[in-house]
């Protein structure tokens, strides 16, 4: 499955990864100290950084070129030099979208790495099964049913439901003896509409 098809909107898997490894990239401890030296440094040279951060060039410049491929850094061309800046309205879209995911900001997000599980339970392979299941579904339906539609053990499909209903992608009530689950559509579109904004705005989000 390549996609989670809702009614009006649809999420593109790929992209979840995409975004996985953005947000996990955001996490780590020297591009966290680099984007710091970027946005402190004035107009900081590849020089400046690798000499700043005490680490190879080569290591550097790797780190540099993957995040001018998500445009959260741009550089400026100063004769043979090449000067760096945070860019500043994409790093506000990221801002926007992570709210989406559970109220963190670019900064929460050194404290908060955590924030990102969202995203892998959303692009989970078999969380997702669940939903497209649960979102196709005309009615609730009970563990059982999700576990014999997929052919897995009981706890592998309580942990799965679990996994989404901590994040609210899932609701469930009970009724009588059994608990019902249901796709929560509103929180899945919103999510679905957000990240398909985020990837679009990437294309108008050059630095002029």
């Amino acid at each position: 499955m390549k996609v989670l098809q809702l009614e009006n909107v649809s999420l593109s898997l790929r992209r979840l990864k995409e975004l996985k490894t953005l947000l996990r990239a955001m996490t780590n401890e020297f591009n966290q100290k680099l984007l710091n030296a970027i946005d402190e440094y004035r107009e900081p040279t590849v020089r400046d950084l690798y000499e700043e951060m005490q680490s190879s060039q080569s290591y550097t410049s790797q780190r540099l070129g993957f995040f001018r491929d998500n445009d959260i850094i741009y550089y400026k061309q100063f004769g043979k030099k090449h000067k760096y800046f945070i860019n500043a309205l994409r790093v506000k879209q990221l801002d926007d979208l992570m709210r989406i995911f559970g109220q963190y900001t670019i900064q929460e997000v050194y404290k908060y790495p955590q924030f990102y599980d969202i995203v892998s339970v959303v692009e989970n392979k078999y969380t997702v099964q669940v939903l497209q299941f649960l979102i196709d579904a005309e009615l609730p339906q009970t563990m059982t049913a999700v576990k014999d539609k997929f052919k897995w053990q009981q706890s592998s499909t309580s942990d799965r439901l679990g996994q989404l209903r901590a994040f609210n992608l899932v609701t469930a009530q009970r009724q009588s003896k059994n608990i019902y689950y249901s796709a929560n559509l509103e929180a899945l579109t919103s999510i679905a509409k957000s990240v398909n904004t985020f990837y679009k705005q990437k294309e108008v989000s050059i630095i002029i």
